[in-house]
């Protein structure tokens, strides 16, 4: 995966956008829970509804409700978060993922 615009960091098999509002601990669940949500993935196979789906309901668990997830390849969005409660890193075969809370 060759990411050009700003600043990355590899963290836990994930490439994370900086700055990241997030604490350590919460993002790297969060890239880990990702990372087996999709571990069943074939390499360009688009993820599904049902992969966000999980993950959302996971965070909303063990972070409390109200987290939106995006998933996918293609993909834009202008949004404002709970300080805090902000990732979008890519992982597994250069899938972007959006998570952030509201």
């Amino acid at each position: 995966m060759k990411i050009e615009a700003g600043n990355w960091e590899t963290m836990w098999g994930a490439e994370v956008s900086l700055p990241c509002d997030m604490s350590r601990d919460q993002l790297k669940a969060t890239i880990l829970y990702t990372k087996n949500v999709l571990k069943d993935l074939a390499p360009g196979e688009e993820p599904t509804q049902n992969m966000s789906e999980d993950l959302k309901t996971w965070l909303d668990a063990n972070y409390e409700p109200r987290w939106h997830v995006v998933i996918g390849r293609n993909f834009g969005a202008h949004l404002v978060h709970q300080k805090h409660h902000y990732v979008f890193f890519y992982v597994h075969d250069s899938i972007a993922v959006l998570v952030c809370k509201t």
